[in-house]
């Protein structure tokens, strides 16, 4: 998001396919990361502003779902906008 000619917002989408399965239809999913409002400009509903069209345009274009990691600060901001705070997520790390 612009505001006289300055970038003060950002959001990076990566499209995710999902692995097709026969007889239906997959539509992929959107991955979220480098969220990001300017300081001076936070808590101001311009990240909201953003984040609201990302939402739209999910919907438009029958993506699945979005999947964000946020930080501890960004859960509320999350919460507010429709996301759900889910903790089914696992991990496994080589060594």
């Amino acid at each position: 998001m612009e505001e006289n000619g300055k970038i003060v917002s950002h959001i990076y989408i990566e499209l995710i396919e999902k692995v097709p399965r026969p007889g239906r239809t997959t539509y992929p999913f959107a991955y979220m990361t480098n969220v990001y409002t300017v300081p001076e400009y936070r808590n101001k509903g311009v990240g909201s502003k953003l984040l609201n069209s990302i939402n739209k345009w999910i919907k438009v274009n029958n993506y699945e779902f979005v999947i964000v990691w946020p930080s501890d600060d960004s859960i509320n901001y999350y919460k507010k906008n429709g996301y759900i705070h889910c903790t089914e997520l696992m991990e496994f790390f080589p060594s």
